[in-house]
C-alpha cells in the first residue's frame, strides 16, 4: 500500500518538481505589470513579431510561417473552417514557398471607417502583404480578430468582413482573408463554446497553433538578446498565471505551452502519476469543493486511473514522435502521398475495415459523428471518405502491421 507521506516527500524532493517548481516561481513581465490577459497586449506582440521590419531581426520569416498557419487551420479544421475562402492556388503558393515577401504593412487597432459607432470598430491586426509572384506584384490584405477575455460583440467580424470586401476589391489586392485569433480550440467554438465568431468566413485558429507554427519556429532566428528575452518572456506569461481575476467570463488561466514546459510536466506526471491520482480520487470526495469542482477532479482521477498505454511512436526512423492517432495520421498521409492514384475501392483493399471495430474508414457523406474521425480526404476518383481517430492499445499494433507490409515502419520509441 502506498504511503502517502512518503511519496509527498519523494515528488519534493524530485528533480521534475524541482524543475517545475522553478519555471513557474519566475513571474513574467507581463504578470508583473498586470497586462498577461489584455488583448492589446497580445495583438501589439504579434504585430511586433509579425512585422519584418521590426527589432526581431528574423526578418519576413515568421510572416511566412503565420501564412502556412492558416493553411494548417484551415486544412486541420475543415468541420469548421470549410466556408472559409482560402483558393488552392493561395494554398499552393504558400505551401511550395513560391512566393517573396516584398514589404509588410502591420497595423493594430485600426479604426474601420464608414460603419456606425466606429469608435468601438477597430481591426486588432491589419496586415497588408506585398506578394512577388514571378512578374505579379499584388498585396494581400489580412483581417486578424483577437479574442482573450472578452465575447464579440455587435456583429464586429461581419462588420470588419464587408468593409475589407468592399476596401479591397480592386486588381491590385488579392481577396482579402480574416482570421479569428483565440484560447479556444476551433472545434469549441463549432460546438457553441468559448468565443464565438460570427461570421462564418474567418479562419478560426488557436493559441496553442500560433505557439507551435509560429512563435517557437521563430524562437531561433531572432537575433538580439533583448528579443529573445521577450519571445521567452512571452511564451511563459501564455502559460499558467494567476489572472482569474482579469479574465472576464473566462476563467482558465493557460493560453498555451511551450516544449519545455509540456516536457517538464510530462516528466513530472510520469514521476508522480500514483500520489497524484490519488490526490483527485480524494478531491473528488471532499465536500469543500462544489459539485462541479468535484465532478472534474472525478472525471480527471478516472482518466488517470486508466491504465492507458501512453507509448509513443516514429515512422521511418524521422525524430518526430507521435502517440497513436498521431502515427496513424501520419501513416495514412504516407500512404496517399505515395498512391496519389489510389482508388476508394483499392484504399478498403490497402486498409481494410477489419482493422477497426467502427470500420477503418467511410464515405464523408455517411458519418454521423464527425468528432470520432480525421478530417476527410478527396481520393483520385473523387470520393471523400474520413478514417478513424478512435486508437488504443487493442488495436494499433494490428494497424502497424498492415503499415508494415505497404513499406511504412512504425517504430516505438
Amino acid at each position: 500500500m502506498m504511503d502517502i507521506r512518503t511519496e509527498i516527500i519523494r515528488l519534493y524532493n524530485s528533480n521534475a518538481y524541482q524543475e517545475l517548481s522553478r519555471y513557474y516561481k519566475r513571474r513574467s513581465s507581463f504578470d508583473i505589470l498586470g497586462v498577461a490577459r489584455k488583448e492589446y497586449v497580445h495583438s501589439n506582440f504579434l504585430a511586433w513579431l509579425l512585422d519584418p521590419t521590426e527589432t526581431h531581426g528574423c526578418g519576413v520569416y515568421a510572416l511566412k510561417k503565420f501564412l502556412q498557419l492558416l493553411v494548417t487551420s484551415k486544412l486541420e479544421f475543415s468541420t469548421c473552417n470549410h466556408d472559409v475562402f482560402l483558393p488552392e492556388d493561395y494554398i499552393d503558393f504558400i505551401v511550395a514557398d513560391d512566393y517573396e515577401i516584398r514589404s509588410a504593412e502591420v497595423k493594430t487597432e485600426v479604426v474601420v471607417p464608414g460603419i456606425r459607432d466606429n469608435s468601438s470598430r477597430r481591426i486588432d491586426i491589419l496586415l497588408k502583404i506585398e506578394i512577388v509572384r514571378g512578374d505579379e506584384v499584388r498585396t494581400l490584405p489580412i483581417i486578424i480578430e483577437n479574442k482573450v477575455n472578452s465575447r464579440e460583440h455587435s456583429d464586429q467580424t461581419q462588420a470588419y468582413y464587408d468593409w475589407a470586401e468592399r476596401e479591397f476589391s480592386n486588381n491590385g489586392y488579392y481577396r482579402p482573408l480574416f482570421v479569428f485569433l483565440s484560447p479556444d480550440k476551433p472545434l469549441e467554438l463549432k460546438s457553441g463554446g468559448g468565443r464565438r465568431c460570427t461570421c462564418g468566413s474567418y479562419i478560426k485558429t488557436d493559441y496553442q497553433y500560433l505557439v507551435d507554427f509560429v512563435i517557437e519556429p521563430s524562437f531561433d532566428r531572432i537575433e538580439s538578446e533583448e528579443g529573445r528575452t521577450l519571445v521567452s518572456d512571452y511564451l511563459r506569461c501564455l502559460s499558467y498565471s494567476d489572472v482569474s481575476s482579469e479574465c472576464g467570463d473566462f476563467k482558465e488561466a493557460v493560453m498555451a505551452t511551450s516544449k519545455k514546459e509540456r516536457e517538464l510536466l510530462r516528466q513530472f506526471w510520469k514521476s508522480n502519476h500514483a500520489l497524484l491520482s490519488a490526490a483527485l480520487g480524494a478531491l473528488s470526495e471532499d465536500e469543500d469543493f462544489s459539485d462541479d469542482e468535484r465532478e472534474t477532479f472525478r472525471s480527471a482521477a478516472a482518466a488517470a486511473t486508466s491504465q492507458k498505454d501512453y507509448s509513443r511512436y516514429r515512422i521511418r526512423g524521422e525524430e518526430e514522435t507521435y502517440g497513436k492517432r498521431g502515427i496513424v495520421r501520419a501513416v495514412i498521409k504516407a500512404y496517399l502521398d505515395e498512391h496519389a492514384d489510389v482508388s476508394y475501392e483499392e484504399f478498403k483493399v490497402a486498409f481494410p475495415d477489419s482493422l477497426h471495430t467502427g470500420g477503418f474508414s467511410k464515405l464523408s457523406s455517411e458519418i454521423s459523428d464527425p468528432s470520432r474521425y480525421f478530417d476527410p480526404i478527396t481520393l483520385n476518383d473523387g470520393k471523400v471518405i474520413a478514417c478513424s481517430n478512435q486508437w488504443g492499445v487493442g488495436n494499433i499494433d494490428a494497424f502497424i502491421d498492415r503499415a508494415s507490409d505497404h513499406g511504412i515502419v512504425v517504430e516505438k520509441c
